[in-house]
């Protein structure tokens, strides 16, 4: 009986452990894709930025 519950309790630490690894992996994707969209919304303010400045200045210049 000792032996039975010894497998039952290291399978459950097994599938514990790919379960654990598992949501880690998908952690790392999500956070590695927002970091991604967050620098291709600062980009994007930045050449929408440019875009304005030169506006404004040439219409101070009109």
């Amino acid at each position: 009986m000792g032996e039975y519950r010894d497998r039952a309790l290291h399978k459950a630490a097994e599938s514990g452990q790919e379960q654990m690894n598992k949501a880690q992996h998908t952690i790392h994707e999500k956070a590695d894709k927002a970091q991604q969209t967050v620098h291709e919304k600062a980009e994007e303010a930045k050449r929408k930025m440019k875009t304005a400045t030169h506006r404004l200045r040439d219409i101070a210049q009109a």
